[in-house]
């Protein structure tokens, strides 16, 4: 009995040892994230329905370290956001559909802070393709037309993240906020492109991401 018993505590004492971030280890896991907002305006005691924005990604990503507290990974998926304009004053309701495919390593280096904590530093290069599709009324001939756009993306970033290990092969994460630069290029049906450049210091609550990796 006194053997069975120990033999269960070194079990449960092995599943909630801190995860061993060493060479030889891999990362396997990732994100998933839905939001949605939808603003109303009170005009003469009537409400009016706003643009509804939903958002969306799935985010898979694989690892190696490579050393001691460092990886090295890739990042693969999909998300995008739908805008859903409601109808009024005899306009139908109109739909922008915006999703994107995304590819792109990254590198991660911990630091362990107690048993079960650790923060990290992410930085990565995100390639981003897509095709947007945008709906506007013709009132002319009372009918709704769509156009589509080639979209593609190119952001290196920075992203800082705590995770907390409840077993030792399993970390629940948090990324939070990003610093980072974004090129965008939009191409239009008549081959025309629209070229855009932004950088993001931003670490408000829309950057927040959640994540579950195994550590094996």
């Amino acid at each position: 009995m006194k053997k069975q018993l120990l033999s269960i505590a070194l079990l449960l004492a092995s599943l909630t040892s801190f995860a061993q971030l060493e060479q030889g280890k891999l990362l396997l896991g990732g994100r998933i994230g839905i939001s949605s907002t939808s603003p109303n305006t009170v005009n003469g005691g009537t409400t009016v329905d706003g643009v509804k924005t939903t958002s969306y990604f799935v985010t898979p990503a694989i690892g190696y370290f490579i050393a001691e507290n460092f990886a090295l990974g890739l990042n693969i998926g999909f998300g995008g956001y739908t805008e859903k304009t409601p109808a009024n004053a005899g306009t139908p309701e109109l739909k922008d559909k915006n999703p994107y495919f995304l590819i792109g390593p990254f590198g991660r280096y911990y630091k362990k802070f107690g048993d079960n904590f650790a923060v990290f530093g992410q930085a990565a290069i995100d390639f981003r393709f897509g095709k947007n599709k945008n709906e506007t009324y013709n009132a002319f001939f009372n009918r709704i037309e769509t156009t589509e756009n080639k979209t593609s993306y190119f952001s290196p970033n920075i992203r800082p993240g705590i995770v907390f290990f409840p077993y030792s092969k399993v970390g629940i994460e948090l990324l939070v906020g990003r610093i980072g630069y974004t090129h965008s290029v939009v191409k239009f049906n008549d081959d025309s492109k629209s070229k855009n450049n932004s950088v993001d210091f931003n670490f408000d609550l829309a950057n927040v991401q959640l994540g579950v990796f195994l550590y094996l």
